[in-house]
């Protein structure tokens, strides 16, 4: 129970660090995940949070994770809020194939910095700014998916 309160708070931190910037040169981004957004819809207490930034380097991300199970793989599709897209970067792993993590997860799952060799899928041989694009664009989304729900267990648009 302390470990989820301790979550809890890291997760409340971060949104609202993430969520400072102005929306006339915004740089930070992000994805409150929750099996609410999935489609289809599944049954899952599983939350998560995923947080963007804007760098000099590349798109800087980091992903928690609170009370999922046996988590395969997580990443950012292409499609607006209620539309299931082609997955445009692995988030977890880096790339392809999926990795196990076998049983109960809360914690920091994924995090690193997207450039234009990461894009696949839709964005695949493109630049950072057509992910840029869609973000902004509302027609981007995080979705982890674990063993139990292959589709996805948790999904949130990016904002």
């Amino acid at each position: 129970m302390r470990r989820a309160l301790l979550l809890t708070a890291v997760l409340v931190l971060l949104a609202a660090a993430s969520m400072g910037t102005s929306t006339a040169q915004q740089t930070s981004w992000a994805a409150y995940l929750s099996a609410e957004e999935t489609v289809p819809r599944v049954n899952s207490q599983a939350t998560g949070l995923a947080t963007f930034e804007m760098t000099r380097d590349g798109l800087s991300y980091v992903v928690l994770l609170n009370g999922i199970t046996n988590v395969m793989m997580g990443h950012i599709h292409i499609g607006a809020a209620g539309v299931a897209g082609p997955v445009a970067v692995w988030l977890y792993p880096g790339a392809p194939p999926p990795v196990l993590i076998s049983g109960s997860y809360s914690g920091v799952v994924a995090s690193g910095t997207i450039t234009a060799r990461n894009l696949a899928g839709p964005l695949a041989n493109q630049q950072l700014p057509a992910l840029m694009t869609a973000i902004t664009e509302g027609r981007a989304y995080v979705n982890f998916h674990t063993q139990a729900n292959p589709g996805g267990e948790i999904r949130g648009q990016i904002r």
